[in-house]
């Protein structure tokens, strides 16, 4: 079981749709993304890293 889908299992429990992760270090957790600025929105079946035009070739080989 991956570490999203914990948190997916988590947002089940608590009866929430969909969750917004601030946190860098968190979002590193979460999803294996090592850069310094980003979120991550976790939703029913899909997570989305949110980042700007500097991490596109970086997240597009660490995430998920």
């Amino acid at each position: 079981m991956t570490r999203v889908s914990k948190l997916r299992d988590e947002m089940e429990r608590k009866n929430l749709a969909w969750f917004f992760v601030s946190s860098i270090f968190n979002v590193r957790y979460l999803s294996g993304f090592s850069g310094s600025t980003a979120g991550l929105v976790v939703g029913p079946g899909e997570a989305n890293l949110i980042t700007d035009f500097r991490y596109e070739e970086q997240a597009g080989q660490e995430v998920f």
